[in-house]
């Protein structure tokens, strides 16, 4: 168990010196890649709520409010952008230029 425990510790020395040598290199760049880190998996949970939602509205055949179906298509659509726009920032393309 000792051996697990220094093991532990040492993978979160690692981790914490990662984190501070991002940050002392590029604060805005590290601050970017946590927050797409965290609002990426969101946005997948979210999208899911969201498509159930959509799969409810169809499943009712046209006894909600029109303007309900509208707000949340939406807000589906909305998600898959920000989705697109941010795995850039999660995975940036490789550098070709050799």
């Amino acid at each position: 168990m000792k051996n697990f425990s220094t093991a532990l510790s040492g993978f979160f020395a690692t981790v914490k010196w990662c984190l501070v040598l991002s940050w002392l290199s590029s604060k805005l760049y590290t601050t970017i890649r946590i927050a797409a880190d965290i609002v990426t998996p969101l946005l997948a949970i979210v999208m899911a709520f969201v498509g159930k939602y959509i799969l409810d509205l169809l499943s009712t055949s046209g006894t909600q409010d029109i303007s309900y179906a509208r707000n949340t298509l939406v807000l589906f659509f909305l998600g898959l952008a920000s989705i697109y726009i941010l795995r850039p920032v999660r995975f940036p393309p490789p550098d070709i230029r050799g």
